[in-house]
């Protein structure tokens, strides 16, 4: 849902799974911010192009921080040519307690190919 000008809102309104609102910047920009899981990306994905923007039209993933809820759908993107990004810090904690958290409470810990800003 267009937000104001080039700015995008994919709210996340299911009661009953989890996942994260998702944002898009285009304007020569392109980048997407908190791709969500990876199992709901084709659904972010058909309402994105319901707005007119394509997956081929993204040059940037940006994760906030590293919850999987935002940032697993990152996978989806690795092999597409896209820019992704996750804070060194947060990287740090993925490769450290982070998937030892994700891991004890039942979530896969995804393996992060970002780069880091």
């Amino acid at each position: 849902m267009k937000l104001r000008d080039d700015i995008y809102v994919y709210e996340w309104t299911s009661y009953f799974e989890n996942n994260c609102n998702s944002f898009y910047i285009g304007g020569g920009v392109n980048a997407l911010i908190d791709p969500g899981l990876l199992k709901f990306i084709p659904d972010l994905l058909i309402r994105m192009a319901e707005d007119g923007i394509q997956a081929g039209d993204i040059r940037y993933i940006i994760n906030t921080h590293s919850h999987p809820d935002h940032f697993e759908g990152s996978e989806f993107f690795y092999d597409k040519g896209i820019h992704i990004a996750l804070h060194e810090e947060e990287l740090r904690f993925l490769q450290g307690p982070g998937e030892i958290c994700m891991n004890c409470s039942g979530w896969r810990s995804p393996c992060p190919k970002s780069t880091c800003c």
